[in-house]
């Protein structure tokens, strides 16, 4: 073999191959299984949400056994009614993410109802747990600082005291806040963000 003959060779053998474009249904089956992936993922976070409310639940009926005075007795039974409240939306959410079952012929349709779901769940998930911070931090600031013999003459007699208490309470807000978009986000908003780009892709094709 000549010279040029085996610089030919090596030559081809060391140029990169154009692989040939996939097809719209070949790439709708990958991001079919893609999507069905991320969906099981989403189902595993709100089982083990639905585990976690459960055992919360236990623990707000443990405390009606318990000699509790008034107020506590009807911030348990609002916070046993939440817990209610959020164990009938779970279950309704997993069942209505359980009937899509992404086939090719209509993934892209599917998606995008999927994603409006999980989108209004989302936003409304955020909206209450936010909205809860605010009665929370304070009904447990008033309850154990007038449990402890605090008067409400308290504030105006020491301000500086007070404008710290104020701060620290806005603190505690802030934190939860914080919180509640950081757990969202973790839990089901990284999710649906790549949902969202797989749908991108679909229509590309």
């Amino acid at each position: 073999m000549e010279l040029d003959d085996l610089k030919s060779v090596w030559k081809h053998y060391n140029e990169p191959q154009i692989q040939p474009s996939l097809d719209e249904t070949t790439i709708k089956k990958i991001l079919q299984g893609k999507t069905q992936n991320i969906i099981d993922k989403i189902i595993q976070n709100i089982i083990l949400e639905t585990a976690l409310l459960v055992l919360l639940l236990l623990g707000s009926l443990f405390l009606f056994t318990l000699p509790l005075d008034n107020i506590l007795w009807y911030a348990n039974l609002c916070y046993l009614g939440l817990c209610v409240a959020s164990f009938v939306f779970y279950s309704l959410l997993y069942r209505q993410i359980q009937k899509f079952h992404f086939r090719v012929q209509n993934i892209k349709t599917e998606l995008e109802q999927l994603l409006l779901i999980l989108h209004n769940y989302i936003s409304l998930y955020t909206i209450v747990g936010v909205a809860l911070l605010p009665p929370s931090v304070l009904f447990g600031f008033f309850y154990g600082y007038f449990k402890h013999g605090g008067y409400w003459q308290d504030f105006s007699q020491n301000i500086p005291k007070t404008l710290l208490i104020v701060a620290l309470l806005l603190a505690c807000m802030l934190v939860g806040f914080l919180f509640v978009k950081w757990y969202v986000k973790r839990l089901y908003g990284r999710y649906l963000d790549t949902l969202r780009t797989y749908l991108q892709e679909l229509q590309e094709i």
